[in-house]
């Protein structure tokens, strides 16, 4: 699949009035955590499946369709090297 281009929005994503709210130390937290190249992973649960797959195609993920596909809903990874 190919990677979607990213753009810079005027928009927000912090949700209205929550900034405000915020301790000193929770800012510098949040700051900190966004400057940082990768984020948290989320720790995949019954509750968090959905999240990871939808059980259908891949959707949402990226990946060489080549070599990933959607089989009996499951991922399913091929290569002919190995």
């Amino acid at each position: 699949m190919k990677s979607k281009s990213l753009e810079q929005s005027e928009l927000s994503m912090m949700p209205k009035l929550c900034w405000p709210r915020f301790s000193d130390q929770e800012v510098r937290d949040l700051v900190y955590y966004l400057s940082r190249p990768g984020q948290v992973p989320l720790i995949a649960t019954p509750d968090t499946l959905s999240s990871f797959f939808n059980g259908k195609d891949l959707g949402g993920w990226e990946g060489d369709p080549e070599l990933w596909k959607v089989e009996n809903g499951e991922i399913v990874g091929r290569s002919t090297t190995g």
